[in-house]
């Protein structure tokens, strides 16, 4: 190499080192700004977290409330459900008298308890739309509905004075004879613009209050929610909560409440966080409650389809969302069961970086000072101990390559160090040169010679475990992947089979076309063979024109059936040789192996039932099976 090559220019050195500052600095703010970084998405996973656990807080404190009505309607269905066993029952004689009044007065068949407003209004427990063909006796032992309906009335009004969001109390019987409502009013403010009592009645069943609990929409007979609709009266957007009622397995009625949703919106108005969009949505995606505007009063009901975007996830899918990505806003979701109902709060991303870049500020600040204190550090030392020693580094680099470069302005007494310096690298580069070239050739003969050996390895194994006319695994390699398939078989492995094939009437082939149309005909079953089993099936040459299939992982009936496939495609076509057809085919001996049985005791198996179908014509398959009978195809006779 010549001493050209070795130059590196005035100033190189220190260009180097000017890039090696530059790396280094630009590792250290890497790493500044990763523990920045770090740092800033601890702050802002604080504030998803913050912001979820907030929303399930109220979730929570949402189920709390509602447990009134879930609470009041499990009363009202407990009771109803066991009336059978408390009737009769003794409790609001008041009621009870005015019931029988407004019965025994109907001229029309349609009784009410309008009477009831004459007494003060503690005493005016519910109103009764009814008929009086439901105070008719029932089954023996049965109480009527009018009875239930009776007893009921002391627990809906109970459960209305301790539940101020409760709006109405029901109970709709199943013979659309009764409506028993909480608390009173006079018939005419239900009935509306229904014509009579019978008309209103059955008109009631076609809310979805009483067909969710018909049997047919409600087998487990569970109680449910509606989705929101506006009450008639105009207090606003209401959902109803109701239950199936039933006797043994008759269907009496539904016990229900009205709940209105008003209460929603104080509600969502005690969420810490003013910021964001925060909704109320049932399952049906109705919103029933928004903090940015009161429902009271309203009518209206929105979608919550409005607040989120078209490309972006189902409504139904949201079921748990703890800060996904929705566009530019974050979105968490928690949810209650009963009724299904989530919160749901829309926390724009903008705000959130705020709330982050505020809180993270000091760390800022902080990280920006060591930032300039590293700068101002690195500069001063470059001043004051790296520029000089860079000169001394590009003269011994430049003497080193055989220059003669003047000696840069350092004290007397180092000159001599530099030029002994100078003379040691020139020596140890051509040593260094020298031994890489030694190096480089011995490697290149040590990796001639081991890639000549793998060859030679390779070879020497195919030939060990092949047979060289066939191309099939030897007997030997056979007898080696018997034992390792039984092994694997007594470890807990799946059973295999063995085909024991015989080319029928070989001797002809090779007394009427000669040995190399034999060789040819081997070669050909051996390809048609291995084409048509798995790749985890091995084709062995068991000796002369007899093979053997190892079938790893297959029962008996498998094999019986591959065998038989397999002497289809041989029979089907002659082999060719030399412009001459060859017709040929195959006799099948089919074992599968038994339990702690020796290789040979499985051969000598596959062997016998090969002589078996040999014995029954050739070109036949026989099988291990209990019936022993070989497998045949008809359409090809034996050869």
């Amino acid at each position: 190499m010549s001493k050209a090559s070795f130059t590196l220019g005035s100033g190189s050195l220190a260009a180097y080192y000017r890039r090696l500052i530059f790396l280094g600095t630009l590792i250290f703010l890497l790493l500044v700004g990763w523990t920045v970084w770090s740092g800033w998405q601890r702050q802002y996973a604080q504030e998803i977290n913050l912001a979820h656990q907030r929303v399930h807080e109220s979730a929570i404190h949402l189920k709390a409330i509602i447990k009134a009505s879930t609470d009041h309607l499990s009363q009202l269905q407990y009771w109803a459900n066991h009336f059978p066993e408390h009737a009769p029952y003794s409790g609001a004689n008041e009621l009870g008298v005015a019931m029988k009044n407004a019965i025994a007065s109907s001229r029309t068949g349609e009784f009410t308890l309008d009477a009831l407003s004459a007494l003060p209004q503690e005493q005016r427990l519910g109103q009764m739309l009814g008929l009086t063909t439901g105070s008719q006796p029932r089954q023996v032992g049965k109480p009527t509905q009018l009875d239930l309906g009776l007893s009921l009335l002391n627990r809906m009004d109970y459960a209305r004075k301790t539940s101020p969001f409760l709006r109405w109390s029901y109970f709709f019987s199943a013979n659309k004879d009764l409506v028993v409502m909480s608390p009173w009013a006079i018939s005419k403010e239900p009935l509306g613009e229904e014509p009579n009592i019978q008309s209103f009645l059955e008109h009631s069943w076609t809310y979805e209050v009483t067909t969710y609990g018909l049997a047919a929409n409600n087998p487990q007979r569970l109680s449910y929610w509606t989705p929101a609709y506006p009450d008639q009266a105009g207090a606003g957007l209401m959902v109803s909560h109701g239950a199936p009622i039933y006797w043994d397995n008759e269907f009496v009625g539904v016990v229900a409440t009205d709940v209105l949703l008003g209460f929603l919106g104080d509600f969502l108005q005690t969420f810490p966080d003013p910021d964001g969009i925060l909704v109320i949505a049932n399952e049906q995606g109705q919103i029933l409650g928004d903090r940015r505007q009161p429902l009271k009063g309203s009518t209206e009901i929105q979608s919550i389809t409005t607040l989120l975007p078209s490309s972006g996830p189902s409504w139904k899918k949201l079921t748990d969302s703890r800060g996904e990505i929705l566009g530019s806003d974050r979105i968490f979701v928690a949810g209650i069961d009963n009724p299904q109902w989530r919160v749901l709060y829309l926390l724009p991303q903008s705000i959130i970086t705020q709330r982050v870049l505020k809180a993270y500020s000091a760390q800022l600040a902080l990280a920006a000072l060591l930032v300039f204190a590293a700068f101002v550090m690195q500069w001063t030392l470059w001043r004051m101990y790296v520029a000089p020693a860079l000169h001394i580094a590009d003269f011994v680099a430049q003497e080193s390559a055989g220059g003669q470069p003047a000696i840069p302005s350092v004290p007397r007494q180092w000159r001599p160090w530099i030029e002994v310096m100078a003379q040691a690298f020139i020596d140890r580069r051509q040593y260094l040169a020298q031994l890489q070239a030694s190096n480089e050739a011995l490697e290149q003969r040590v990796a001639d010679r081991t890639q000549e050996l793998v060859a030679a390895n390779q070879r020497l194994e195919k030939l060990s475990v092949t047979d060289p006319l066939t191309g099939a695994f030897n007997r030997r390699q056979l007898f080696d992947l018997l034992d390792k398939e039984r092994q694997r078989i007594w470890r807990g492995g799946q059973s295999m089979a063995v085909l024991m094939l015989d080319l029928d009437h070989f001797k002809r082939v090779n007394d009427h076309f000669g040995h190399a149309a034999g060789d040819t005909v081997l070669r050909e079953f051996v390809r048609r063979c291995q084409e048509t089993v798995r790749s985890t099936d091995a084709v062995c040459r068991y000796g002369g024109e007899e093979f053997v299939l190892l079938l790893p992982t297959m029962s008996s009936a498998g094999a019986a059936s591959l065998a038989e496939r397999l002497r289809s495609i041989i029979a089907a076509t002659p082999v060719e040789f030399e412009d001459r057809a060859i017709p040929i085919s195959v006799s099948i001996g089919v074992a599968g192996y038994r339990d702690r049985e020796s290789i040979e005791a499985l051969l000598a198996r596959a062997d016998q039932l090969l002589y078996q179908a040999k014995a029954a014509g050739r070109n036949q398959v026989a099988t291990d099976a209990a019936d022993s009978a070989p497998v045949v195809d008809s359409d090809n006779p034996s050869a």
